[in-house]
């Protein structure tokens, strides 16, 4: 972990770094459309609440409780140049179904203290973690609805209508950022993250949080370049970190971008056996390539040694849904399993 003078000498840096960035941000244009702001992408202009939604078909009586979900959409018409969808202001939208009806839609913000100001409110209570825009995945545990993302602002509790309760780092047991994709260890009722902070690229956090929503573990973990870290695995023993090599881009960031993570480690060393053939430049920099990276091991109880370190072909940079110990061997693959619900549906 850094220590008190890194830290301070990092705050220093950050804000000159921020300060040209902002500049840069100002003379950034857009020659066309921005695909992040069209079609399926164009932002909901206001908050809605429909009730008595007409069904089509018929709903399973069995099903009472709410349909979440949650997605970038900007409170403010953003610079096209240089916004990407991933750091769009979060809205929470839900259904809620009960005995085959579908009682009302709803969409809300979720308020960061950008969209507090946009909407002319008072901030939304709770600490903050530098950047909190929340906007990337939304659930449930230790009773309470959670809207979270990665990299940066803390937890944000929901109400059963989608309203913004407020910013919580698990009842200040959170040191730092936290992930947008926790797993839940179904025998113990924890969730398992791997968290990693945008201004801090050479170390990322295994953390757990207990059936209570308090963290009882954040345990260092030492990396380089600032890998982006979007998803974790676990099996019965073992947490699985992905240490992929699309990077944090300070160039990206010099640039004016919000979206920084675009770079790609040309060199690693030999044991982590990193091979990567840039297929496709995205937009804002962001790098798709086939490749094959590091994958690391760590016991899920309370121990600090890296039990193994191996080699594997991995086909996303995002997800993996799948993981299997086998001959004692650790092996992961990606896979389907998503099936759509169908036979009825809601206006």
């Amino acid at each position: 972990m850094a220590s008190t003078v890194e830290t301070l000498i990092r705050k220093t840096v950050t804000k000159g770094v921020e300060k040209i960035a902002e500049f840069n941000r100002s003379r950034l244009r857009e020659d066309g459309e921005n695909p992040f702001l069209i079609g399926i992408h164009t932002p909901m202009p206001d908050e809605r609440t429909i009730t008595d939604l007409q069904v089509t078909g018929s709903i399973p009586a069995q099903l009472d409780g709410r349909y979440i979900r949650i997605g970038p959409n900007p409170v403010s018409p953003p610079n096209p140049a240089a916004y990407h969808w991933f750091t769009g202001d979060g809205m929470v939208h839900g259904v809620r179904l009960k005995d085959g009806k579908a009682l009302w839609y709803r969409n809300r913000w979720v308020r960061s203290t950008a969209v507090s100001e946009a909407l002319g409110e008072t901030p939304a209570p709770g600490p903050r973690n530098g950047f909190d825009t929340v906007n990337t995945n939304v659930l449930g545990h230790a009773s309470a609805t959670w809207a979270i993302v990665e990299a940066g602002g803390f937890p944000v509790r929901i109400d059963e209508e989608l309203n913004t309760i407020a910013h919580d780092p698990f009842g200040g047991t959170l040191k730092g950022s936290f992930s947008a994709h926790p797993h839940l260890d179904p025998e113990t009722g924890e969730m398992h993250a791997i968290c990693y902070e945008a201004t801090d690229q050479s170390t990322i956090r295994h953390v757990v949080v207990d059936r209570a929503g308090k963290v009882r573990r954040e345990e260092p973990v030492s990396v380089k370049d600032g890998p982006s870290i979007h998803d974790c695995m676990i099996t019965k023993n073992y947490v699985i970190i992905l240490d992929l090599p699309v990077t944090f881009s300070m160039k990206t960031l010099l640039a004016g971008h919000n979206f920084l993570i675009a770079g790609t480690r040309n060199t690693r060393p030999a044991s982590d056996c990193c091979l990567v053939r840039v297929r496709a430049r995205l937009r804002s920099g962001a790098m798709w390539s086939p490749l094959m990276s590091s994958t690391r091991a760590m016991p899920m109880k309370p121990k600090t040694e890296r039990l193994c370190s191996t080699s594997a072909p991995i086909r996303t940079c995002l997800r993996q849904m799948r993981t299997a110990r086998i001959r004692s061997k650790l092996r992961s693959s990606a896979g389907r399993s998503i099936r759509p619900l169908t036979g009825w549906s809601v206006r």
